[in-house]
């Protein structure tokens, strides 16, 4: 799944252009590590317990489990 698909579906984006500048400013993360290409892939590799950890920004967190 696309980076930018997965932030407009966890709700921390409206829209994939508002998820591409936040990820063009620096704002978001996976796992803890920033996202610096916005056609980037989150796989199973990247799953830690079954889950992966989305941030936009300081405050936003989202914890996406899979299923």
């Amino acid at each position: 799944l696309g980076v930018l698909d997965l932030f407009v579906e966890a709700g921390l984006a409206d829209s994939k252009s508002e998820a591409r500048r936040l990820i063009q400013q620096g704002g978001a993360s996976v796992n803890g590590a920033k996202v610096v290409d916005e056609a980037a892939v989150v796989d199973a590799s990247m799953l830690l317990e079954g889950a992966v950890t989305l941030r936009a920004g300081k405050k936003r967190i989202c914890r996406v489990v899979a299923g």
